[in-house]
């Protein structure tokens, strides 16, 4: 019996071709045909070259009457034979990966781990490698798979050949450097156009973006982080009702305005020091950011700032603040996410303009008491902090902002001030308190070792377990008040928050 695939329209370095020969030489190798009727198997003979154009990859499984062995031995043989036979970098990176999915369906977790390791030493990175450790590792200790990830360990279940997702075809998010993303750049970093250089319509509907929304209608999802997008790990990708082949937008739902990285705070987490941008440099980006999202505006729902510093030590946020109102972007809502250190009643009244069409308001503060905000944050004025909380709290009673919010990236230094956190958030009357893990930033205070060290949402960090029971302690608390554990990456959020139900 023969195997082969033909691979001259296919390239092999493409996420998506990748998978598919994967999964097609898996599927080959698992079939009735290849359960080995006769005792016999012969080393298969594996050709393949993703350069070539007559590139195909072929397995042989022809009797060899010096060989005898079990079915399943026979299989093993063959399947591990084909990593041993091919020559091009990329083809045995499929093979690697069809030789860990075959070990893990049959049960042998560690030899597929080993097998997985021991390839990437050799082949080099590969984003799905990553993937098959998560799930194989999973696996073996009894923890929860997300649906996309199943057929690492041999369980074809087609998550994400049956859903899509909407985020690609709603939001336009800035970054600093102009860039522009159409999800949160953790888990889909790829830019999709630069305000600096292109006009909002131009980037809504670039080459990128367009193929971006193809890949989560195809069944890929080539460009984003499977494992770090809660959207995909907790199995929430909306079922495809109708498939489409209509990539294009008019226009975003949401704005992102995350263009200026100034603060007055000066976070590990988020940066390395203190950051207040120059003036040719504010206006470069005020003079690019008016023309690219004030028209973008006009028929947008949200305008969500500013994620990258704070939006009231901005002269770019709070220029584009001050032409806003309720008359010229009557479907319009504004998001306010702050450190909450100068969102004083002076600086509120300063905005009257918006104040009707506030959404809500976030404020980011990691602690409980002034010890640990001032070690965390860096700043020295908690008790103006406090004040302006107060103030918060009085918008949302009277109706004048939507939502109130407070976020806690939690760690080893302040997870213990969880549930005080908590009962802060009551008094104020806060609508929900988000939970959210840590996590490596490129260009913050904290290195990748660093983070690590800090992660006691992982199951083998020494503080994992007091860190579960807290979370449970919180639980009586459900009934009052949204808390949401966690809404970050690549975590299993539905576990973390079932512990406080």
């Amino acid at each position: 019996m023969t195997f082969q695939l033909e691979t001259h329209d296919l390239n092999l370095t493409k996420e998506t071709d990748f998978r598919y020969a994967v999964q097609s030489l898996f599927e080959w190798i698992v079939s009735e045909n290849t359960n080995a009727h006769s005792s016999f198997i012969n080393w298969p003979k594996i050709i393949g070259n993703p350069c070539s154009q007559s590139n195909s990859i072929q397995c042989d499984n022809s009797v060899n009457p010096e060989t005898s062995t079990s079915p399943i031995s026979l299989k093993r043989k063959l399947v591990l034979s084909v990593a041993d036979s091919l020559a091009p970098t990329v083809v045995k990176a499929v093979s690697a990966l069809v030789v860990s999915r075959f070990l893990a369906s049959e049960g042998s977790y560690h030899k597929a781990r080993d097998y997985i390791r021991r390839s990437r030493e050799h082949i080099g990175e590969n984003r799905i490698f990553e993937y098959a450790l998560y799930a194989i590792e999973r696996t073996e200790f009894g923890e929860r798979i997300p649906r996309a990830l199943l057929e690492h360990v041999g369980i074809q279940d087609n998550y994400l050949a049956t859903h899509t997702c909407d985020q690609p075809y709603k939001n336009f998010y800035i970054t600093s450097d102009g860039g522009v993303l159409s999800c949160c750049g953790v888990f889909l970093p790829q830019h999709i156009g630069n305000v600096f250089y292109n006009d909002g319509k131009e980037i809504l509907n670039s080459s990128v973006a367009q193929d971006i929304r193809k890949s989560v209608q195809d069944g890929t999802f080539s460009y984003c982080d499977h494992i770090k997008c809660p959207i995909i790990n907790n199995d929430r990708l909306q079922p495809i009702n109708q498939q489409t082949d209509k990539y294009d937008i008019n226009h975003p739902e949401k704005v992102m305005f995350g263009i200026d990285l100034t603060c007055n705070l000066a976070c590990p987490q988020c940066r390395q020091g203190m950051i207040a941008e120059r003036s040719t440099e504010m206006q470069q980006k005020y003079d690019n950011a008016m023309r690219t999202v004030l028209p973008l505006l006009e028929s947008s729902k949200r305008l969500v700032i500013n994620p990258s510093g704070e939006v009231f030590a901005s002269k770019v946020s709070r220029k584009l603040l001050s032409l806003l109102n309720k008359d010229k972007y009557p479907d319009l809502k504004i998001d306010l996410m702050t450190n909450g250190v100068l969102f004083t009643p002076d600086q509120w009244d300063n905005f009257s303009n918006i104040h009707d069409m506030i959404g809500f308001v976030r404020v980011s503060i990691d602690a409980a008491t002034a010890s640990t905000w001032e070690v965390i944050r860096g700043g020295h004025n908690f008790e103006t902090l406090k004040q302006n909380l107060c103030l918060i709290k009085s918008l949302r009673e009277k109706g004048i902002i939507e939502q109130f919010e407070m976020l806690f990236v939690y760690q080893s230094q302040n997870f213990r001030e969880m549930p005080a956190f908590v009962q802060w958030a009551k008094e104020l009357s806060c609508d929900k308190v988000i939970f959210q893990q840590l996590f490596y930033l490129p260009g913050s205070g904290y290195t990748f070792e660093n983070v690590l060290e800090r992660s006691v949402f992982k199951s083998e960090h020494p503080l994992h377990k007091e860190f579960i029971t807290i979370l449970e302690s919180m639980s009586p608390d459900f009934d009052q008040i949204t808390i949401d554990v966690d809404y970050g990456v690549g975590i299993d959020t539905e576990y973390y928050s079932s512990l406080l139900l």
